[in-house]
């Protein structure tokens, strides 16, 4: 299967990627965690999701511009700032977000 190309870990785990960054605002942590637990390589991941172009950052920013209108993001808020973790994004990324501001 694999030789007919049915079977191709880099075609799956990019357009894998593909959907759950761009459709579903999933951050790359949370990404890579679902794509091993499907049986895709380590390597095989990284390079699907480092292909992919998208930052966690911009990902972000479009996650919170499509569900509040803006990117505004305020550490006190916490009902936004648990759905952003929920996502899978860092306080880190959280912490750029709230300094570009």
């Amino acid at each position: 299967l694999e030789k007919t190309g049915a079977i191709d870990d880099a075609a799956f785990a990019k357009s894998f990627v593909e959907i759950r960054a761009n459709r579903k605002q999933r951050s790359h942590s949370v990404i890579m965690k679902e794509l091993l637990q499907k049986g895709i390589n380590r390597e095989t991941a990284e390079n699907a999701i480092s292909d992919s172009g998208c930052s966690d950052l911009e990902m972000l920013k479009t996650l919170l511009t499509k569900k509040y209108g803006n990117i505004e993001v305020d550490s006190k808020d916490k009902k936004k700032v648990r759905y952003i973790l929920g996502k899978g994004f860092s306080w880190e990324i959280i912490s750029q977000l709230t300094a570009h501001d």
